[in-house]
């Protein structure tokens, strides 16, 4: 069977591990993949360097949905034009996936509501007459700030022509049906959670040992984008505020992407607040994130918003590393007050407390992870999840008699 994989993406994140973990899968050992993405996706030569089954293969294009300009007045044309590009793309997939003979196409939506390529993909599937094709979303509802009306109308055609849809968690598929119009008896629905893989590499990583510091002061980390909707800057302004005691006994590690110019924001900030030697950017690490996050005595996550999953948040659990998180979107279908330590989000004295309990008492909460364990290596490893994705292949394919 040859299954398409329509990805646009841009920042390293969940979805990337997703990916890993799906197609390296002993489920898909007799299938082939061709990922087709756009030529200014970080992630996918990471994903690229991760994957353990060869039947997988990489197209790339160039986006028209998605392009960053630095000049005011491009920006502006270029958003103007953006529902015409949007069908220029069409076009562009048309030829781009006309010399393929695909079983099944398959769309990783990020998010969903604006001009994505993904669904340019998938209408340039329906007119090549493959004959499945599926979205998997993994997000919440984007709100475009123009041409509400027409991507709405795309919402119509979507659901029209899709054989399966995918949500990794309730949360999101409730937030895609009370935002679009995308809901449909025609198709079928299933939610699908993203899956751990718990079988792990247990070598020594030097990078990492000489990374991270493992001496008496317990190591807290953030594991994500660095940006203002993950709270990185909730946690410093609320580390201000912890008893000295407290202070002197962590350190904190943020560990992902962030650009120049918050990263210059972040450190004047801590500078200011004289707290430079608790806080410890690195940057993405080229490693697997298990392998970083077992090294953490905490693993914390303050999104502000909206989670559709939190896979790092699973990870941490099935090798028993605490967790504190925001409760936001798909965070607590598998988080819960037994097997990890939950707030509301940008709720500072909650976090406060927390904080303050946890590093007073840090045992407790990694005996309180043990359920965790059990839970993820239960329900949310990565094998589950294949077997999932697999099934829900072929209960789309026999809808449409395309059964191989």
């Amino acid at each position: 069977m040859k299954i398409g994989i329509l990805w646009e993406n841009f920042e390293i994140g969940g979805v990337t591990t997703h990916l890993e973990n799906l197609l390296n899968n002993k489920a898909f050992k007799n299938f082939k993949f061709v990922v087709i993405t756009n030529e200014t996706n970080k992630a996918s030569k990471i994903l690229k360097k991760r994957l353990t089954n060869k039947n997988v293969e990489f197209n790339y294009y160039n986006s028209l949905n998605v392009i960053y300009f630095q000049n005011i007045l491009i920006k502006i044309v270029f958003f103007l034009l953006r529902p015409f590009l949007f069908v220029i793309s069409i076009f562009q997939f048309y030829f781009l996936l006309k010399k393929y003979k695909f079983n099944l196409l398959l769309a990783q939506c990020g998010g969903y509501g604006d001009f994505r390529s993904e669904i340019s993909g998938l209408l340039a599937g329906k007119i090549l007459n493959f004959p499945t094709k599926i979205l998997v979303i993994h997000h919440s509802f984007t709100k475009p700030k123009l041409w509400n009306f027409l991507l709405r109308t795309i919402d119509i055609i979507i659901k029209n022509i899709i054989d399966g849809l995918i949500f990794v968690s309730k949360a999101t598929r409730n937030n895609i049906y009370e935002n679009t119009y995308l809901y449909s008896k025609e198709y079928k629905e299933e939610i699908i959670y993203n899956g751990v893989n718990i079988i792990y590499n247990k070598k020594k990583n030097k990078k990492i040992n000489k990374l991270i510091k493992r001496d008496k002061i317990l190591n807290l980390s953030m594991l994500s984008r660095i940006e203002p909707e993950k709270g990185q800057e909730l946690l410093i302004d609320v580390f201000k505020e912890l008893p000295n005691d407290i202070k002197n006994l962590t350190r904190v590690y943020f560990i992902g992407e962030i650009s120049k110019d918050y990263l210059k924001r972040l450190k004047k900030k801590l500078k200011s607040l004289n707290l430079d030697n608790h806080f410890i950017f690195t940057g993405y690490i080229h490693v697997e994130s298990s392998t970083i996050i077992k090294k953490m005595d905490l693993l914390i996550s303050l999104t502000r918003n909206f989670e559709g999953f939190g896979l790092s948040l699973a990870e941490a659990l099935s090798v028993n590393t605490p967790v504190l998180a925001t409760k936001v979107g798909g965070v607590t279908e598998f988080l819960n007050n037994k097997n990890s330590i939950l707030i509301n989000p940008n709720n500072r004295k909650e976090l406060k407390l927390s904080l303050i309990k946890f590093v007073k008492n840090p045992k407790k909460y990694r005996k309180q992870s043990i359920l965790g364990k059990k839970l993820i290596r239960k329900s949310f490893s990565s094998r589950k999840m294949s077997e999932n994705y697999k099934n829900f292949f072929y209960k789309c394919m026999k809808k449409n008699k395309n059964l191989i």
